[in-house]
Parts: structure tokens; C-alpha cells; sequence
């Protein structure tokens, strides 16, 4: 028995020695959650075991493994020789390839086993150990090193896959997924592609949440670059700044500077936050503030601001109606300290102060800047954008596209906001504009039943700058399409855009004359998400009188029998819905009701004989023709 259980001891001295020595590239398994899952691994060719090394958690994307990922970083990228004396293991992220490394719940400890798995064949710095993470990877590395800080030296995520404005937020159904109160306890470097268009909506609003949370991060956009992992020359940085995140003694940043939007008044409170990047404490700062390049303020700074934390600095100004540019720079510190590090000193930000409302008439087509118009930025991909390629007339619209194929929005609002109107300026003030809208519908075998996403256009008025909406028109889906079929099926975002023809363009008419009283009055367009649609709209016009020409929807509407004695047959093939008023010689409403596309049949059997008239209205037209009673 004795010499059996020292040949047992003997053979697992030796698998474990000889696993200690495999070098180069090469693939393993880890028991993890009662199965065998795969490990790919990389460790230097010159392998010393006396010596200590760095190591690197890798992380894959959405539907990658460890062993394609692992031949991407060490064969095409070379980190091997980017990240000298590192050893490199990539989990795989299992069976459910098309989700991150935390589904299912648990799965993320993968991370944890594939760190025991090195500490246990190779000699590691328990100080020096890097989780990294590309995409979904990425998305996941964020997670995990925000719930365990304290197992990292620093989070290395490229272009993670943030999965929209509600992620970021913690919004998403499933609940909060990050952990923003374990920023300041592990350094976070994170590179993105500026030519990633698809994520680079939520990568700056979860590096602002970071920084607003006080975190030690950075950020590196690299030009020319998609979805994809960045070169050597932006990646390597990392190791510096894990080592020391602290550009000089003394470096205040302006983070940036907010702005009220609408601001109908002439004194406001920009907001102002300013970041300390250095390694010391600050305890008291000054900056000053210029207004279209004029000094116009002050502001100092008393009390504790710490390496990596961001303060609000408040103030107020006082200026003129236009358009202005607020500059705010960094002066004194701790009163005599030297900023070496000029460059992020100073910041400026456009802004518009409009306290005389504008008289009508007014129009806008998007073909230009739009000044005065206000697009707030909400950090959603779900928002609306100048499109060159669809419009009614001109060379651009304004545009949104919603899927599910990208994030999750439900419920998220984007707007836009007019300049500030004066409606006491005309007798019959109106709203006009074109739009082209369609939703998307999924049918079997896509889901297991028709389903529609179709997102809500809404326009309210507002007469006390932005505090209070009241709704003036609210359509979706089917009401507020453009065409009668609906976008089939769409597998791909592009096949998620709808490109009206020029008969599938719509006119909107709003009747603003309960509001001739408002001298500052703004009209906010608003895309409520319910995950699907494309909208464009064109030719925003704010008129005194609107012409309804009969021309246009004489041939939509036919009228038979005339003279009739029972009943008139009101044939109407438009797709809108419309309504039919009947008045007698006196011009009294003697019948009314809604007509449908279709015939619609009126019974005047009771009406007294005559020469009465129809008039039949839609959305911004109308139509009269003669009826004869006998």
C-alpha cells in the first residue's frame, strides 16, 4: 500500500512539473462548475522558474474562443513581445458563445480558475496581474474588475461592448451590472476605435459615469480604427499607467462644462466640473472664466479634491440673448503650486440664450448648422442625426433609427426643441412639417408569433422654457406609418431603414392658436423608443395660414348618388382616416362622423330635400362637394 500511494504521489509531482514546463503557445482544461472547460495559454519561450511574472487574463468577444483569440494577441499582435515576461491565459467562454463571461450567472469565476490555473503551474506576481477584455470580453473584464478591485493591478478593456445608454446606466431589465462605487480601487485603461460607430455612444458615457464616480481611467480613441484591437503603440501605455496613473505632482483637468438647455433667461448657472489627474491632493484651486472673450469671472475652490476625484465648481453669469462661447481655465493652485501640464486647462462650450421669442414666419429644412434649434445629448446610439440620403426636398432631413438588433431602449425619449417662438406675432399660428416613418414586424420562424416594434413620435409645447410639456400630437406604429406594409423581418441594421419613396411622405398641420398669448413658446419633437422604427422629417415651418388645396385629394373622394333620396355613397381610397361634416343652406352641422378608406355609406333618408355640402377633412386638407337632397 505504502509504495502505491508514493508511486500516486510520485505521478502527480510529475504531471504538475511537467505542465509547470510547457511553454510557447498552447491549450488546457480547467474543472470549472462540474465540466471540463478550455484554457489557451501563451508563456514566454525563455521561461525562468526562479523568476517572477506578469499575468494577463484575457477575455474574447461575442462568438470567438480562447484559441482564436489567444493566436490573435500573440500571433498577429505580438502583446507577447508588446507585454515582455507575461504569461497570457484566455478562458473560453463556453457553450453559450453569443453572450458575455457573466451568462450564465457565475460564469464570470472563470476568470478566477483560469488565475488559479497560473498561480498554480507558473510563479506569478500576485501584484501584477492584468484582466483584459476585447468587446463582450471587454464588457465583462469591466464587470468583474469592478466587483473584485482588489485581485488586479488594472483593467486593460478594448473598445468594450457597452450595450447601449441603458447598460451604462444600469437600466437594463436584468438589473444593475456594474459595480460604480469600486472605481477609484483598480486603474482602467480603455481604447476605442473612433470609426466604431456602433459603440462609441456608450464607451464615452461609461467613461463619464467613471469619472464622475472618481475613477482612474483613461481613455485613448484611436483614428482610423473600428471594432477591433488597437496596435502596440496605443495598448503598451497601459502598463505605465497601471504602474503610475499620475501625470505630474499638479494636473487639474476642466472635465467639461454644462449647459442648460432650453435657457430662455439672461443670468444662468453654467455647470463646471474639474478633475485632479496629479498625484497630490489639491485644497484650494482658482479659475477664470471669459464670456465671448471677455473676462467676466472668478471662481475659487476651497476644500479637499483628491487624486483622480472631480468636483462641481458652480458660479453665475449674466449676458445678452445670441449665441456665446463660455471659456474657463485653470489658475492657481493650492496657491502656488505649478500646473506642468497645461494642456487641459481650458475649456470652451457653445451655447444659445434666447429670451425674446422668434416671430413667425419660420422654417427649417436640417440643411445646415440649425441654429437655435437644440439637439440635448442624452449618450444614446438612439438619436436623431442630419441624413443626407433621405429628405423631402433639399439635400438632408432629420433622422432616427431604432432596432433590436443593437440596444435596448425601450422607453428612451430622444428630442429636439425649436428656437423660442413668439405666437402672439400672427393671428393663426400653425406647425407644418413632412415625415416618413415605418415600423419593424418579426413573423415566425423569428419569433415564435408576429411581433411589432414600432416606435412613438410625440410634439408638445412648452410655455415656460422646457419646465412643462403639453402634448399637441402622439402617433405610432401603424397610425403614424408612412406605408402600409411594415418593415418585414429585418435581419440586418441596414435593412432596419426605411427609404420613402416621394408618395410616402406625409404633411403634418398642428393648429397652435389656443397659444397666441405665448410670447416664449418651444416645440420639442420627441421619439419615444418602442425598439423598432426609422423616422425622417422635413420642412419644419411655423406659418400664419395654411393653403388646403381641394386638387390635391379631389380624385381620393367621389360622392354617389347625386342627387341622392336614401342613402349617399362616399367612396374615399386615401390611407388616412378622415372626417365628414354635412351643412345645410343656414351653413349648420346637421350630420358628422368619421369615413374610412373604403365606401362608407350616409343615410340622409331623413333630411329634409335640398342643396346641402360635404366637406370632408384629413390631417392638413379638406373638400367640399354639393350634395342635392330630393
Amino acid at each position: 500500500m505504502k509504495t502505491k500511494i508514493l508511486l500516486l504521489v510520485f505521478i502527480a509531482l510529475f504531471a504538475f512539473k511537467s505542465n509547470a514546463q510547457i511553454t510557447g503557445s498552447f491549450s488546457s482544461t480547467v474543472l470549472f462548475n462540474s465540466q471540463s472547460r478550455a484554457i489557451s495559454c501563451y508563456v514566454p519561450t525563455n521561461y525562468d522558474s526562479t523568476a517572477t511574472y506578469q499575468l494577463m487574463i484575457c477575455l474574447h468577444g461575442m462568438g470567438d474562443n480562447s484559441d482564436n483569440y489567444r493566436n490573435a494577441l500573440i500571433n498577429s499582435l505580438s502583446w507577447n513581445t508588446v507585454f515582455p515576461n507575461t504569461i497570457f491565459i484566455c478562458p473560453d467562454g463556453g457553450d453559450d458563445q453569443n453572450s458575455d463571461f457573466s451568462v450564465p450567472v457565475g460564469d464570470e469565476e472563470i476568470i478566477q480558475k483560469s488565475i488559479d490555473f497560473a498561480k498554480q503551474n507558473y510563479k506569478i506576481d500576485t501584484n501584477k496581474i492584468i484582466l483584459q477584455g476585447f468587446s463582450l470580453g471587454g464588457r465583462s473584464a469591466l464587470k468583474y474588475g469592478l466587483d473584485n478591485p482588489k485581485k488586479f493591478k488594472g483593467l486593460l478593456l478594448n473598445t468594450p461592448a457597452v450595450q447601449g445608454l441603458d447598460d451604462a446606466l444600469n437600466l437594463l431589465p436584468t438589473g444593475a451590472y456594474y459595480n460604480y462605487t469600486n472605481p477609484t480601487k483598480v486603474p482602467i485603461y480603455i481604447t476605442y476605435g473612433a470609426n466604431d460607430d456602433i459603440y462609441q455612444y456608450s464607451t464615452e458615457k461609461i467613461l463619464d459615469i467613471l469619472i464622475m464616480n472618481n475613477s482612474i481611467v483613461k481613455l485613448t480613441t484611436v483614428a482610423g480604427v473600428g471594432h477591433t484591437i488597437p496596435n502596440s503603440t496605443f495598448t503598451a501605455p497601459c502598463i505605465p499607467f497601471f504602474n503610475n496613473p499620475y501625470s505630474a505632482p499638479y494636473d487639474l483637468e476642466i472635465y467639461k462644462i454644462e449647459m442648460p438647455e432650453p435657457n430662455c433667461d439672461t443670468t444662468f448657472f453654467p455647470n463646471i466640473y474639474v478633475r485632479n489627474l496629479g498625484s497630490d491632493t489639491v485644497y484650494n484651486f482658482s479659475t477664470i472664466g471669459k464670456l465671448d472673450g471677455n473676462f467676466q469671472f472668478t471662481t475659487v475652490h476651497i476644500g479637499t479634491l483628491a487624486p483622480y476625484h472631480t468636483v462641481h465648481v458652480g458660479t453665475f453669469l449674466h449676458t445678452q440673448s445670441g449665441i456665446h462661447i463660455l471659456e474657463d481655465s485653470i489658475m492657481e493652485i493650492n496657491g502656488n503650486k505649478i500646473d506642468s501640464i497645461t494642456s487641459n486647462n481650458k475649456l470652451s462650450k457653445s451655447f444659445t440664450i434666447e429670451n425674446t421669442g422668434k416671430a413667425f414666419p419660420l422654417s427649417e429644412g436640417f440643411e445646415g448648422n440649425s441654429d437655435y434649434w437644440s439637439f440635448p445629448k442624452t449618450g444614446s446610439m438612439f438619436e436623431w442625426y442630419q441624413d443626407d440620403q433621405v429628405f423631402r426636398t433639399g439635400a438632408a432631413s432629420i433622422g432616427a433609427l431604432n432596432t433590436i438588433l443593437l440596444f435596448y431602449t425601450n422607453g428612451d425619449v430622444e428630442s429636439f426643441l425649436s428656437p423660442v417662438m413668439d405666437l402672439t406675432s400672427v393671428s393663426n399660428p400653425k406647425l407644418t412639417f413632412d415625415y416618413a416613418y415605418n415600423y419593424h414586424k418579426y413573423t415566425p420562424p423569428y419569433f415564435t408569433s408576429d411581433v411589432v416594434f414600432a416606435d412613438t413620435l410625440a410634439i408638445s409645447i412648452s410655455t415656460d422654457c422646457g419646465a412643462n410639456y403639453t402634448t399637441l400630437f402622439k402617433k405610432g406604429g401603424a397610425d403614424l406609418a408612412t406605408d402600409s406594409v411594415p418593415i418585414l423581418n429585418p435581419l440586418t441594421v441596414d435593412a432596419c431603414f426605411f427609404i420613402p419613396t416621394a408618395n410616402q411622405w406625409k404633411n403634418k398641420v398642428i393648429d397652435l392658436s389656443n397659444y397666441t398669448n405665448e410670447q416664449n413658446a418651444i416645440i420639442k419633437f420627441s421619439y419615444i423608443s418602442n425598439q423598432g422604427g426609422c423616422i425622417n422629417i422635413d420642412n419644419i415651418n411655423f406659418t400664419n395660414i395654411v393653403n388646403i388645396s381641394e386638387k390635391d385629394v379631389a380624385n381620393d373622394v367621389s360622392i354617389y348618388p347625386n342627387p341622392a333620396t336614401d342613402n349617399v355613397y362616399i367612396q374615399y381610397t386615401a390611407t388616412e382616416n378622415a372626417k365628414m361634416k354635412l351643412y345645410n343652406l343656414l351653413g349648420s352641422c346637421v350630420m358628422q362622423g368619421d369615413l374610412h378608406s373604403g365606401t362608407n355609406t350616409i343615410d340622409v333618408n331623413h333630411l329634409a330635400k335640398g342643396v346641402y355640402t360635404i366637406e370632408i377633412t384629413g390631417e392638413n386638407w379638406a373638400v367640399k362637394k354639393k350634395l342635392m337632397k330630393e
